[in-house]
């Protein structure tokens, strides 16, 4: 599921709402931090997007964007992210709503996106450059973040509805 993640996200996959939010925080992620890292944010955020993509694709589930009458303000799907995105990444949070994978298996996929960005920020970096461990450990921390508020985006597109199953989309 990672493969195919990473292979994904090499397209465009956002709705138009999920690509408003995307454009908005990374003008915000411009804004404070210096060099690359909006632009390691947002490949994060985009690979952590098409973890949830390839879950629905794996039972087949399919999605429209909602009828513009029906489709929920930018505010709530955003609020419905954060509050997701926190639930992924705290223990004691019962996420279950959330998830169509085992917790484990997404945590797992989610663990080697995370380990794979990671790496490539390092060869960025290159060898020449020493990075202690603590700034290895921030490193993982931003890459984490932005990976699990990218599948937080989707599944809070859903449980807006913000996306609705195909077969609705038309009722």
């Amino acid at each position: 599921m990672a493969f195919r993640s990473r292979a994904l996200a090499q397209s465009e996959v956002f709705t138009p709402v999920a690509r408003a939010v995307v454009m908005d925080d990374m003008a915000t992620e411009r804004e404070a931090q210096p060099g690359n890292f909006a632009i390691w944010a947002n490949a994060a955020y985009t690979k952590g997007y098409c973890v949830r993509k390839v879950e629905e694709d794996d039972i087949a589930l399919t999605f429209d964007l909602a009828p513009d009458d029906q489709m929920p303000p930018r505010s709530e799907v955003e609020a419905m992210t954060n509050t997701i995105s926190l639930a992924l990444r705290s223990e004691d949070s019962d996420v279950d709503a959330y998830l169509i994978s085992d917790e484990d298996r997404l945590f797992d996929v989610l663990d080697q996106i995370i380990g794979s960005e990671v790496r490539n920020r390092l060869d960025t970096v290159g060898s020449e450059t020493k990075m202690s461990s603590r700034a290895r450990g921030e490193l993982e921390d931003y890459i984490t973040y932005w990976v699990v508020r990218g599948y937080a985006l989707r599944a809070a597109e859903q449980a807006t509805g913000a996306i609705v199953p195909a077969a609705s989309a038309t009722s």
